[in-house]
C-alpha cells in the first residue's frame, strides 16, 4: 500500500531513454552556448575597445566587433581541434604561439599598411624601415 506522500522508487537497472535528434544536436547546442558567451563578451568589449583604442574609431563598429569575435573564437576552436587530434601540449603551445604572432602581423598589416594583394610582403620592409627610423619612440 502506498501513502499519498510517497512515490515508487525506480530500479537502478532502468536506463533513461534518449530523446531528441541525437548526439549531433547535443554538440550543436554546446557550441551555441560557447558562441553566445563569446558574443556576450564582444558586446561588452566593443564599446570599451572603441573608447580605448584610438585607431578603432576609424573602423565601423560592426567590423571591430567581428574582429574581436574572431580573436576570441579562432584560438578557442583551434585549441579544441588540436585537443581532439590528441596533440601533446608542447605542440599545441607552439602552434598557438605561432598563430598569435601571425595574428599580430596580420593586424599590423591591416591597420598600418595597404598592401596590393594578400601575398604582398613589401609592407615588412616598410615596417622594418619605420622601426629603424631615428626619432621614433618605439
Amino acid at each position: 500500500m502506498m501513502n499519498a506522500g510517497t512515490f515508487p522508487v525506480e530500479s537502478a537497472s532502468v536506463e533513461p531513454v534518449a530523446t531528441g535528434p541525437g548526439p549531433l544536436w547535443a554538440r550543436i547546442r554546446h557550441d551555441l552556448v560557447d558562441l553566445s558567451f563569446a558574443v556576450q563578451e564582444v558586446a561588452l568589449l566593443t564599446p570599451l575597445a572603441l573608447v580605448l583604442m584610438s585607431w578603432a574609431r576609424f573602423w565601423p563598429p560592426v567590423l571591430v566587433a567581428l574582429w574581436l569575435l574572431l580573436l576570441m573564437l579562432v584560438p578557442f576552436n583551434l585549441l579544441r581541434l588540436m585537443s581532439a587530434l590528441q596533440w601533446d601540449r608542447t605542440r599545441q603551445r607552439r602552434v598557438m604561439i605561432t598563430m598569435m604572432v601571425l595574428a599580430v602581423f596580420l593586424s599590423w598589416r591591416t591597420l598600418l599598411y595597404s598592401p596590393t594583394s594578400v601575398f604582398d610582403l613589401s609592407w615588412l620592409g616598410q615596417f622594418a624601415a619605420n622601426l629603424a627610423e631615428g626619432g621614433n619612440l618605439v
